[in-house]
């Protein structure tokens, strides 16, 4: 989820296509960062286009945010929410579904906004 979450901050704040290639580092894959592609837009988080070489990814981009992935990265773009969604998932289950944490963000981001009011 944190590279989910990195790929909508960064998508966000390019405003314009981004290659998967610049996702990758010493913990990342180009093939986690292809996968990931792929599933946020199934998702419905991203507009993204994965080309394979038989069964490797060999060139990925990013195109845009979609609604969802906008309406998703309000609620996790703080960095505070977000390791506190991520600690309560992890407590509560160890591991989670997107669903789960977009829930958990929900309910800490608005919470969040009526402790401010």
């Amino acid at each position: 989820m944190d590279l989910v979450r990195r790929i909508l901050k960064d998508m966000a704040e390019a405003g314009g296509p981004l290659k998967a290639s610049a996702f990758v580092t010493e913990g990342t894959t180009f093939e986690e960062v292809c996968y990931h592609f792929r599933i946020m837009d199934e998702a419905g988080l991203i507009k993204a286009t994965v080309t394979y070489a038989g069964d490797a990814p060999y060139f990925a981009v990013a195109s845009e945010l979609t609604w969802e992935g906008n309406d998703f990265l309000a609620t996790v773009e703080s960095d505070t929410i977000w390791q506190k969604v991520k600690s309560r998932v992890a407590k509560a289950t160890g591991d989670a579904s997107f669903s789960v944490f977009k829930a958990v963000a929900v309910k800490m981001t608005e919470a969040a906004v009526m402790a401010g009011l």
